[in-house]
């Protein structure tokens, strides 16, 4: 376990762990009789297994063999030997039915040993996901997939512990639950396991956070190609439980003159792109990442770049305001028509000063707001990720459906998300006229006009009309 500086037993199956301890309880009663091994004068080992548990503990797992003489009060040298007499194919002794006996067995032979002993008891059930092949392997190699961290490229015990906990979770539900189906997640299929989660957080009462965690725990253990693009981000939104600033809020700050003018521009384009903050982020992403030269002043659109999930998608800048690209074309020219970051042309020049910028914001939204805030959330804060939740929430009060939402590529709104909403799978269904509807529904809702070159492709040629299509479509 190179991930860990001291060994977890609590990751060892049941079956491994008794033959282990055994060992050491009788190690313990000898010296308490005989006062030490050597006036016991047999060996301690008793059977086969006992031998294979000790040596695959060392091989499988990488105990060393102080770490084993320590577990069992033993000499390091009496372990670094029996590992020996093992590689060389010498005999062992054992004390079984009041007897010395010499064996002779191989690597081979004690790894299969082991294995077997690691392995399920039964093929459906597991009475310890620790007995789990795919479960044993995460526990072997801990990595992290999904890149290095501040944390270290392994994940720690408490992490180890942490993520099998959800596995064990599930598995208590489906034995309780469903016992048709097979509680060892090696049996388990992506298709069955969406279903049992989609199940548990009904019956639970699940957040989407939490859910989302289940989800990432599954995909960390068991087959990180499980749930691709859906891990469930559309699925919290959809019925939003946290803060978010709501629409007649926003209008009441625009027209607020103790906020600034750029303040009120930053709040218009962070929830107009529904792009997360990247001041975290290693790549220039997200809205700190922003350009000048990304924007597409014909069109109205401008092209993020997301480093969490390395992806693109085109932002259509008149969205919900429909002023946002001239303000944004007027300071543009002003500075000269430079390229580079926006929010350096707008005097946020350092990641520290656009931290320092958002935490002002948010406080100052609380400070006057948080009232309302309180009366319909129940929490006066309001933090920068909010805003990027705000975006998705403006869209789903327009009546865009979610998968429209969550291909932010494809359609110019949504915020890029790596794990989109099942509703993807309908993704086929997407043409050129049904996109300018969805568009349509959030120009009427924020702006009250629709572009006419969305009307055109609609088919209609006024604003009346496209109402009486949205009416049969709602």
């Amino acid at each position: 376990m190179q991930a860990q500086n001291q060994f977890d037993w609590k990751l060892i199956p049941k079956s491994v762990k008794e033959i282990f301890f055994a060992i050491r309880d009788r190690i313990i009663d000898i010296k308490k009789k005989y006062g030490n091994l050597n006036n016991y004068g047999y060996p301690i080992f008793q059977d086969v297994k006992e031998v294979a548990v000790v040596y695959g503990l060392m091989e499988r797992f990488g105990l060393s063999e102080s770490d084993i003489a320590n577990e069992l009060g033993l000499n390091r040298v009496s372990i670094y030997r029996l590992k020996q007499k093992i590689k060389k194919g010498k005999a062992i002794s054992i004390f079984k039915d009041n007897k010395v006996q010499q064996i002779e067995v191989s690597h081979n032979e004690l790894m299969d040993i082991f294995n077997e002993l690691l392995e399920a008891r039964a093929k459906k059930d597991v009475a310890d996901i620790r007995q789990s092949k795919v479960v044993q392997e995460f526990i072997r190699n801990p990595r992290r997939r999904w890149g290095i961290t501040k944390h270290g490229e392994y994940f720690t015990e408490r992490e180890i512990n942490r993520l099998l906990g959800y596995i064990e979770r599930i598995a208590k539900y489906i034995k309780a639950n469903h016992p048709e189906l097979p509680s060892n997640p090696d049996l388990w299929t992506e298709e069955m396991i969406s279903k049992i989660l989609d199940e548990m957080s009904k019956k639970l009462g699940w957040s989407g956070a939490t859910l989302r965690q289940y989800k990432i725990a599954i995909r960390t253990v068991i087959n990180e190609n499980w749930f691709a693009n859906r891990v469930g981000a559309a699925v919290s939104v959809a019925n939003p439980k946290e803060t978010y600033l709501p629409y007649e809020i926003l209008q009441k700050i625009l027209k607020d003159n103790r906020f600034s003018d750029l303040e009120k521009l930053y709040l218009k384009l962070h929830i107009t792109t529904g792009a997360r903050e990247g001041y975290s982020a290693k790549e220039e992403s997200s809205m700190w990442g922003l350009r000048w030269e990304n924007i597409n002043w014909k069109e109205k659109t401008i092209k993020i770049h997301e480093s969490k999930s390395n992806t693109d998608w085109i932002a259509k800048l008149d969205l919900f305001f429909k002023d946002l690209p001239d303000e944004l074309y007027k300071i543009w020219r002003k500075a000269g028509r430079p390229q580079g970051r926006i929010l350096e042309t707008l005097g946020i020049t350092t990641v520290n000063k656009f931290k320092n910028f958002l935490s002002r914001l948010m406080k100052k939204i609380e400070l006057y707001y948080g009232d309302e805030l309180q009366e319909r959330f129940g929490s006066r804060r309001l933090v920068p990720h909010d805003l990027r939740r705000t975006h998705v929430v403006y869209l789903i009060e327009a009546g865009v459906d979610l998968q429209y939402i969550a291909k932010s590529n494809e359609f110019q709104f949504g915020v890029g998300w790596d794990d989109l909403n099942t509703l993807l799978v309908y993704y086929a269904r997407f043409t050129e006229r049904r996109r300018a509807l969805e568009q349509a529904k959030v120009y009427l809702r924020f702006t009250g006009t629709v572009p006419s070159e969305l009307l055109s492709k609609i088919g209609v040629s006024s604003i009346d009309e496209l109402k009486q299509i949205l009416n049969v479509l709602a």
